[in-house]
């Protein structure tokens, strides 16, 4: 209903409008583009902040109608709305379709220049929401050919060839073209979209991290790309890359004589023609060597595309052992670091700074009241990358994996304290861990179904949820054992796609300790007693953990 309703507000504006607007509105529309502009590049603008503004100029765009101002100010709003989506990271529905609707009465004017940036954005939140590039392509290709006859075409050009390793069939190109036809869209010139020059994607970055019973390695590119687990020995892993060039890439894993992982490398493949002439793009193989047999498993994580080989010799676990477990070695993970901050309160506190706080507090009470050997993924202000995260808990050989964060929502009100667990049942996961067992540009999905049986087996999901469950229980006893923490809401225990929690290959917990951009909360939480008690909680929970309870 409302995104018919700014669509009739701005097809009425545009009705109204001949040429320019009156120039005296120009003056404060530009100084409305600037402050938009300088809240969309403030890295710690919250998403209260993000969404206020976007709303704000978007009333602009509908009272500027069809004109050159108005498909900006709409642009920007989208902008601002998509930042919001992620700075609540990718948890956030009313801001992402928000952001749509922005982008959509955008590119309400097919014959302005300037129509082609918000189709394109429009198409890549598109794909990043559905965790599928194929979408994208489709919404790129579609816009292609609504907006052929503008100026500013070559933009949505280029970014199908970036995307060009996920373009459909031509059967389902040529279902578009009926359905724009119906839809009144005009054949152009060249009636179909001109073929992009194909770019190879290229390797930026190859990182391993291995102990003696497990390794993880990822190989960084600069765009997508589809890739095959390949047959080979016991003692070796081969990763096809399909269509990815190693020019100038470290093309080497320095040999190690004490870890799973005992020599890597990385060598180009030749494009090869079958005896019925058939010709199989070349590549670039990822060839690994074990000192012994390992279970192995392959996905990608996106922005940057990176594809990830996990291997373990500890065979996958699904159960929940009774009684008492092992703790000998335990992970916290202190969410966001550097230069992302995370999430920001009401009045600039900071989740890096409290997760770290809070972590740093914990380690040395686990350590002197359990007995376990504890190890932070960061113990300053740093960066660490998601995928190093559950690798360096792999490589410790971690019983625990525990990462703390700061929530966060688009309305102020929202409070609780909450766990999470991966959840692999989920559709949103099962497209985003889309491991290309066989061929082709996505997994069937007979073939998508295994994948994530095994993913579900590695993490550990009863073990994680039972966890979960501890570790909630004992900190909402721990906060409302204090009459000023009383208020504290009880979020329960969720599962959702946390990519910092993929692979991790022992019970691994997301916690969020308390929504930060609630004023109440965000007050809590820099306060050392209640610091002190959550600290408490993850304590008295892992010896809970540890005892069998």
């Amino acid at each position: 209903m409302r995104r018919s309703l700014l669509l009739a507000l701005w097809a009425a504006a545009c009705s109204g409008r001949t040429g320019a607007p009156p120039p005296e509105t120009t003056p404060s529309h530009q100084a409305s583009l600037e402050e938009g502009r300088r809240v969309l590049d403030d890295r710690g603008a919250t998403r209260e902040v993000l969404t206020r503004e976007a709303e704000r100029l978007g009333a602009l765009a509908v009272a500027e109608g069809g004109t050159a101002r108005g498909v900006l100010l709409a642009t920007l709003a989208g902008e601002l709305r998509a930042r919001a989506f992620r700075v609540a990271g990718g948890a956030s529905e009313e801001d992402a379709r928000r952001a749509l609707e922005w982008w959509t009465v955008a590119t309400g004017r097919a014959d302005l220049p300037e129509v082609c940036r918000p189709a394109r954005l429009r198409a890549l939140l598109a794909g990043e929401i559905a965790h599928d590039p194929r979408i994208t392509y489709r919404e790129l290709y579609i816009a292609r050919r609504r907006f052929g006859a503008a100026a500013c075409v070559g933009e949505l050009d280029e970014a199908l060839d970036r995307i060009s390793t996920f373009k459909p069939p031509p059967l389902v190109l040529e279902g578009l073209d009926h359905a724009l036809a119906a839809e009144g869209v005009a054949a152009l010139p060249d009636a179909s979209v001109a073929e992009p020059q194909k770019t190879r994607a290229r390797v930026i970055r190859l990182a391993r991290w291995t102990t003696a019973d497990s390794a993880r390695v990822v190989i960084e590119l600069d765009r997508a790309a589809t890739y095959l687990l390949e047959p080979a020995s016991a003692g070796s892993v081969r990763v096809r890359l399909e269509g990815v060039d190693i020019a100038g890439a470290d093309t080497t894993i320095e040999p190690s004589t004490k870890g799973l992982l005992t020599a890597g490398s990385l060598a180009p493949i030749p494009e090869s023609k079958s005896g019925a002439g058939t010709v199989q793009e070349g590549g670039t193989a990822v060839v690994l060597s074990l000192s012994r047999p390992a279970y192995r498993r392959v996905f990608f994580l996106p922005d940057p595309f990176r594809v990830v080989v996990d291997l373990t010799t500890t065979p996958p676990q699904t159960d929940v052992a009774s009684g008492p477990r092992p703790l000998r070695r335990v992970v916290i993970d202190s969410g966001h670091g550097g230069a992302d901050p995370g999430a920001i309160g009401p009045t600039g506190l900071r989740e890096k700074d409290v997760t770290l706080a809070i972590g740093k507090a914990v380690a040395p009470l686990v350590a002197k009241e359990l007995g376990a050997e504890v190890r932070l993924t960061r113990g300053g202000d740093t960066f660490v990358s998601l995928e190093e995260r559950a690798a360096a808990a792999n490589a410790f050989e971690a019983d625990v994996f525990l990462s703390i964060h700061c929530n966060a929502a688009e309305t102020k009100h929202k409070r609780g304290v909450e766990m999470y667990v991966l959840d692999t049942a989920r559709d949103e996961l099962a497209t985003r861990v889309a491991a290309r067992e066989n061929g082709g540009g996505s997994a069937a999905p007979g073939e998508l179904r295994a994948i994530l049986d095994d993913l579900k087996l590695a993490e550990l999901g009863a073990r994680s949820k039972h966890l979960a469950s501890l570790l909630q229980k004992a900190t909402m006893a721990s906060l409302h054992g204090s009459s000023e923490f009383a208020d504290v809401v009880d979020g329960g225990v969720h599962g959702a796609g946390f990519f910092v929690l993929v692979g991790a290959r022992m019970p691994a917990v997301l916690m969020e300790v308390s929504f930060i951009s609630n004023p109440v909360e965000e007050g809590y939480l820099a306060k050392n007693d209640y610091r002190s008690r959550v600290v408490d909680a993850i304590v008295n929970a892992l010896r809970a953990y540890r005892d069998g309870k």
